[in-house]
């Protein structure tokens, strides 16, 4: 979460200093990462292969596994629209300019929080569910 909370700060930077151009530079640091996990991992032996079939049971999506799915699912579809209608809302309502760094900022901090509460509740969902 951390890189995915700097990501707009920087962008915003490189846009407002050098031009939409500048982004481009930023596909680098990916292919390094890249080029290191594809060095650094040790090699992977694929497991024989199972029936389709055997990989969805239903029950299994009835019970905890589902509703471990839909919340998941509702959370992304909350931190999605929210980051991307903040920027909308801070330039139109609020009279940011596009690139204005209060704008990455505010993602950036959203998405720390994000993460973090993330942390804190596997921290305490063992603790809450044992009713402490």
């Amino acid at each position: 979460m951390i890189g995915f909370a700097i990501g707009p700060v920087l962008i915003l930077y490189l846009v407002s200093r050098y031009g939409t151009d500048a982004t481009s530079w930023l596909i680098l640091p990916g292919l390094l990462l890249g080029a290191l996990v594809y060095l650094l991992l040790p090699d992977w032996a694929p497991h024989r292969r199972r029936v389709v079939r055997a990989l969805v049971d239903p029950q299994l999506l009835r019970g905890p596994v589902g509703q471990l799915a839909v919340a998941g699912s509702l959370s992304s579809i909350t931190f999605l629209t929210l980051t991307s209608a903040v920027p909308v809302w801070l330039v139109r309502d609020r009279g940011l300019a596009t690139d204005d760094p209060l704008i990455g900022w505010t993602l950036a901090v959203f998405s720390l929080a994000a993460g973090l509460g993330s942390l804190l509740g596997g921290f305490l969902a063992p603790a809450w569910a044992g009713g402490w």
